[in-house]
């Protein structure tokens, strides 16, 4: 402790004196001021040699007038303190500036206080030649002398000083100082505007547009005294879109302007500076830059403007060059003359960050990386031969999981001195099965959910690294993090090798079966995704095209956030880190994504049914006293969790095959009812098909009630396959989880909190929706832990209240740790969906929910009613006081119309009130916390939803997954306690009713409920293999396999289109093998404003970001902003490709940056046919060339016009 106190004065000590640096010299504007004053030129510039060293001074003279016979005057006078000039200035040159008209003049130079002549010239002066020289003459510092000129030659001549341009709301330099008056005696400010100053906060509007004009052709130099305005308008770049554009091109080097000088006061170590300023924009540094001689720049967290404005300002001056011209102002601003611009309040703003847009530095590192074909090279042996890639993805997650495993072993362990609670039974001797039981607080040592959580730790550590642009996001940066994620954990192991080496003696049975359930369900995903690999499907392709989109972006991203695929210019604002998660092994071993997608689907899947047996396995094992039968049955408890997780469906598939079975049996000819169901039934498993719709099976239970948008559950989320948030979210929902499980369970270790708030904390930018959830369960068992810890006291409620108190400090630092894991997400997110209503729509009907949820329900109703009749006295009071509390409520609420009540309520409470039973040991109580909460959340979409969601679409099916997660533990550990309870010998109840009835009626009720639940998968998965795009198609693992072979139809506003998709096909394999880098695209992405139609195809397959994709889903996720920010690239998009005026199109390419234009089936049909002509008009033109054409897709890059950059290089 002595060394980190050590450590941390030193360290406190050291950064005070970094920040000390700052105030070595003068204030940086008193600096600038020095330089302008010797600098920038006025009228009359004097320069000569001051002992042997060149110098040279601004004369106060703003305007000099030579006409024939009229002399000019003025008194020269150099100063020694205020010009520098401490010895004569010898051979003095006199230089007019900014010279118009030419002409022969004579000068005189004159003692003031005589008027004796030091000497006469005569000079032809004019643009060219300005300068006129006096040899043999001298000027002494601090002595008065006259210069006269006067024109011999010539109509006139005009010479003035410099046009200075400041911002306005800042301090206008040069200060006066040293009795020079800058404004005063020396420069002017604009003429152009009433102040004098560039009033860059005004709104952006045509007017402003031509202030800009009239201001930048008029000023010499412009001056940027703080970051106020270019820092601050950069946060709001849709209320002030043009004065973005003007500072972008300012300070890039793109108006004719160049740096010249550049002043900084920033904290400082030896050559170490650490830039506090906020520079959103490419600041582009000439060579010879004057000013503060730059450093080593160390990013830094960047100071408010107590210290960017009035502290320490940097201050930015530019010189017009040459190169400048009105022409490069109007190229740069035009396309934003006419934009919609939004103002936002401030909590607008703050909800917005960055307008959600990504800023100049983003854009560009996201615009040069992520060139597809040195991502995923096709020559590359594992995108040769699927057989490989299949072969060394499973070998990176096993090793992921080996290491993971090694780590979760090490940090899930208990304290040597604890027990297994009240409830474990009594031990066996100290034999190594018996120390393992005592010491691992999941049965597997964590097994069952390592791979998940080596993939999330290797993720993680690479999203942080590129969120915090201290590395981009590459292969190698990957495997860097994965080498020594290994390493790190084989270090672990070797210090824990006798535990772990105990543990995979005493169960390397459970770890084998974990091990064959993650390899068995892969392989049938795997099979499942053969079978039907496509990525798209025109009536049931569902949100594939957007989660491809992403992913890709996400493969492609440099650094984090990523950039949108469907709002060019814009990050992804969408819980995209499950994109990330999936996406590091794809993009470490350069998979094509359109074959790793149908990877990471049967991997997902594979690694949520072994979560769910890692916790069903793990909560049987807590109860139980760790013998082998113990052992047997905790293996079934995991396995029947998984089977219920993700194996069945619910079961409302009867109501798509019951019917077609009788109409396959001739009800329609009047067979009566049962009679056509058992016939149908025999003709069926004889080979007839059923008539019914091929997509029936696998879409009509998920849908099992007109109340009832959404009713989704794993099986289907996984057979579907949209790579959704709510599926990449399952197994780290288990894997909190597991976390949730060890700390109720004991484990304590400072490495398992800060692990355990990693899974959680990353639940939010994987799938919002279950982040408060599962900090919930898991905040509970970190106070159930303290319980568990004092095993010989009775419950009561006081111990509880005292463990609450005593883990308070843990739950608040394991939350501010959660927050903390995503803070890169949070602090570029902006969400408009943050309130509840009351949902006053139809509710789910009593017999709909038993349909969804009736298997849970048996094994869970059955074991929680038993304890009314076998549990001691106390125990069967506060379950029974917990039934009639429980349908009182269920009964108030179904009379205000939520009849799912009657059921849920009860239950609720019961599981909530066995969760606070004497003698239960923590994880038991945790198990009925999890299950009083899944109810809870059924209840809850009965009664709330989601202010601005689609009726309850979003909230029930989201909240409908994560009861259906919890309720697949719960049941399975419920069922095998009340088989125990049936068929392990002694009586299951008290009740009279003889122990037979129970078992028959247990066995037959679940019995049916398990069979309806199994029909789901018996017909939905081969119905969704065999409905394709093109049945024809061949299969495998490639997702756009289907594409040469399909056609597609599409209509709008009465035109009509089929064409076949090989052209895109085509082109889009062209655009990823030859587009470098990630460059914006345009093409037809919002299809007339039609959801998942053809658009935004290029976009989907390549991840470059399109101008605008499918317009409601942007609509959504840019909500904060408003509507118009989307609608108004809707139609900049149609604009373009209807337009018949050139210009206009050229204008909106430049106002998005568009490096390619798409001209294919689909942009032909949703736009105006005219103005497709201009197109080859542009190309002649030199504005467009034709990179790639097929018969039906051509493919336009736009000529970059050449600004000249001064040679310079960006800083």
């Amino acid at each position: 402790s002595q060394f980190l106190i050590a450590l941390v004065l030193a360290g406190a000590l050291t950064w005070a004196l970094a920040f000390m640096r700052i105030y070595d010299g003068e204030l940086t504007r008193t600096e600038a001021s020095r330089w302008i004053y010797a600098h920038v030129p006025t009228a009359l510039t004097l320069s000569g040699d001051a002992a042997g060293q060149p110098r040279q001074v601004q004369l106060p003279i703003k305007d000099i007038a030579l006409q024939p016979g009229e002399p000019f005057v003025a008194t020269v006078r150099v100063s020694a303190q205020a010009d520098g000039v401490g010895a004569p200035l010898q051979r003095p040159r006199f230089t007019l500036n900014y010279v118009e008209g030419e002409g022969l003049v004579q000068v005189r130079l004159l003692e003031a206080p005589t008027q004796a002549e030091l000497g006469v010239a005569r000079q032809h002066i004019g643009p060219a030649a300005s300068t006129i020289a006096f040899n043999g003459v001298a000027i002494e510092p601090d002595a008065d002398y006259t210069l006269e000129l006067t024109l011999l030659d010539g109509d006139s001549i005009r010479a003035r000083t410099s046009v200075i341009a400041n911002q306005h709301f800042d301090e206008g330099i040069p200060f006066r100082i040293e009795g020079k008056d800058g404004f005063g005696w020396y420069y002017r400010g604009l003429s152009s505007t009433p102040w004098g100053d560039m009033p860059v906060y005004n709104e952006d509007d045509p007017a402003k547009y031509e202030m800009f004009l009239r201001a930048l052709d008029e000023a010499d130099y412009i001056v940027l005294n703080s970051n106020r305005h270019y820092g601050s308008v950069a946060r709001l770049p849709w209320r002030f879109p043009m004065t973005n554009a003007y500072y972008r091109a300012l300070m890039g080097g793109e108006l004719g302007f160049a740096l010249v000088a550049d002043f900084y006061r920033f904290p400082r170590i030896g050559p170490f500076v650490f830039n506090d300023q906020e520079m959103p924009q490419r600041l582009v540094r000439p060579e010879g830059v004057q000013g503060t001689p730059p450093g080593i720049e160390v990013p830094y967290p960047k100071a408010e403007e107590a210290f960017s404005v009035y502290d320490h300002p940097r201050v930015l001056i530019f010189q017009k060059t040459p190169a400048y011209s009105s022409a490069l102002v109007a190229r740069a601003l035009s396309p934003y003359v006419d934009v919609r611009t939004v103002r936002q309040t401030a909590f607008q703003a703050s909800n917005t960050p960055g307008g959600l847009l990504l800023d100049q530095h983003m854009r560009e590192a996201q615009q040069a990386g992520g060139t597809w074909r040195e991502l995923f090279p096709r020559a590359s042996p594992l995108n040769q031969s699927p057989l490989l890639a299949i072969l060394a993805w499973l070998a990176l997650i096993e090793a992921l999981g080996v290491a993971g495993f090694m780590v979760l072993a090490a940090v899930t362990k208990r304290p040597e001195s604890r027990g297994q609670g009240p409830d474990a039974g009594r031990r066996t001797q100290d034999d190594p099965a018996s120390h393992v039981w005592r010491l691992a607080s999941l049965v597997d040592g964590g097994y069952a959910f390592a791979k998940v959580f080596g993939l999330l730790i290797t993720s993680f550590v690479a999203w942080w690294l590129a969120g915090l642009r201290i590395a981009p996001f590459t292969s190698s940066m990957i495997w860097a993090i994965v080498v020594a994620f290994v390493a790190v954990a084989l270090t672990v192991g070797h210090l824990n090798r006798n535990a772990i080496i105990t543990l995979v003696r005493a169960r390397w049975s459970v770890l084998l079966v974990g091990e064959a359930l993650f390899v068995t369900a892969f392989v049938l995903f795997l099979l499942v995704r053969i079978g039907n690999p496509d990525l798209w499907h025109p009536f049931f392709g569902g949100e594939k095209p957007m989660d491809f989109a992403y992913l890709n972006s996400v493969l492609k991203a440099t650094y984090f956030p990523p950039q949108d695929p469907w709002f060019a210019g814009g990050a992804i604002n969408y819980y995209y880190y499950g994109f990330v998660m999936v996406g590091a092994p794809i993009k470490a071993l350069g998979i094509d994504p359109a074959v790793a997608y149908n990877l990471v689907i049967p991997t997902l899947f594979a690694m949520t049914a072994c979560g769910a047996f890692g916790l069903g396995a793990s909560f049987y094992a807590a109860r139980s006293n760790g013998d082998a039968p113990a052992l047997r049955r905790a293996v079934a408890a995991g396995l029947i969790a998984a089977t219920f997780a993700v194996f069945i469906g619910n079961g409302d598939q009867i109501r798509v095959v019951g019917p077609a079975w009788q109409k396959l049996g001739g009800i329609e000819q009047g067979v009566a009812a049962p009679v056509a169901f058992a016939t149908g039934l025999l003709k069926w498993l004889g080979g007839a098909p059923l008539p019914i719709a091929p997509w029936w099976p696998y879409w009509n239970p998920t849908r099992p009630a007109p109340e009832v948008m959404i009713a989704e559950f794993p099986l289907f989320t996984f057979l579907y396959a949209d790579l959704h948030a709510h599926m990449m979210a399952m197994p780290l929902a288990y894997l909190a989880l597991a976390f949730g499980l060890a700390f109720a369970a004991g484990a304590r270790h400072r490495s398992a909190i800060v692990l355990g708030a990693v899974s959680v904390g990353m639940l939010w930018p994987t799938n919002s929706w279950d982040y408060p959830p599962y900090l919930l369960l898991v905040g509970a068992g970190l106070v159930l832990g303290r319980i568990e810890s004092d095993e010989g006291e009775r419950l009561g409620w006081r111990r509880p209240l005292r463990a609450a108190g005593q883990a308070l400090p843990t739950v608040v630092a394991f939350v501010a740790l959660t927050r903390l894991a995503m803070a890169p997400y949070l602090v570029n997110y902006g969400s408009a969906y943050n309130e509840v209503d009351p949902w006053s729509g139809d509710r789910t009907r009593l017999e709909t929910y038993i349909t969804i949820y009736g298997l849970f329900l048996i094994p869970i109703g059955f074991y929680l009613l038993r304890g009314l009749f076998v549990e001691g006295r106390t125990p069967r009071i506060i379950l029974g006081a917990a039934t009639v509390f429980g349908c009182a409520i269920g009964a108030l609420l179904a009379l205000g119309e939520a009849p799912i009540a009657l059921i849920a309520a009860p239950v609720m409470l019961l599981a909530l009130a066995s969760a606070w039973l004497p003698g239960r040991s923590s994880p038991t109580r945790l198990l009925w916390l999890m299950t009083a909460g899944a109810f809870a959340l059924t209840l809850f979409v009965e009664l709330f939803t989601l202010r601005g969601d689609i009726g309850r679409m979003n909230t029930q099916f989201k909240f409908y997954i994560q009861a259906w997660l919890m309720l697949s533990v719960s049941a399975a550990i419920a069922l095998v306690w009340s088989v125990e309870a049936l068929f392990a010998g002694g009586r299951a109840t008290a009740h009279p009713l003889p122990q037979a009835f129970w078992r028959v009626a247990f066995t037959a009720a679940f019995a049916v409920a398990f069979f309806l639940a199994m029909l789901y998968p018996v017909f939905a998965i081969p119905a969704k293999v065999d409905d394709r795009y093109v049945r024809t198609a061949p299969r495998g693992l490639d997702g756009m396999a289907y594409m040469p072979y399909a056609m597609r139809n599409e209509e709008f506003a009465g035109r009509q289109a089929e064409f076949p998709l090989r052209h895109d096909y085509d082109a889009i394999r062209w655009m990823q093998d030859n587009v470098a880098g990630s460059p914006t695209i345009i093409e037809e992405g919002a299809a007339g404003g039609n959801q998942y139609r053809w658009s935004a195809r290029f976009s989907i397959y390549t991840g470059l970001p399109t101008v605008v994709g499918w317009e409601w889903h942007q609509r959504q996720q840019r909500a904060a902003l408003g509507a118009p920010v989307v609608e108004d690239r809707v139609a900049d998009v149609r604009e373009f490709y209807s337009t018949t005026d050139i210009e206009r199109a050229r204008l909106l390419l430049r106002r998005y940056d568009v490096r390619y234009v798409i001209v294919g089936e689909m942009e032909r049909l949703y736009n105006d046919s005219a103005g497709f002509d201009k197109f080859e008009a542009m190309v002649e033109a030199g504005d467009l060339r034709i990179a790639y054409q097929n018969p039906g897709v051509a493919i336009y890059e736009v000529v970059p016009h050449t600004i000249p950059m001064m040679g310079a290089s960006a800083r």
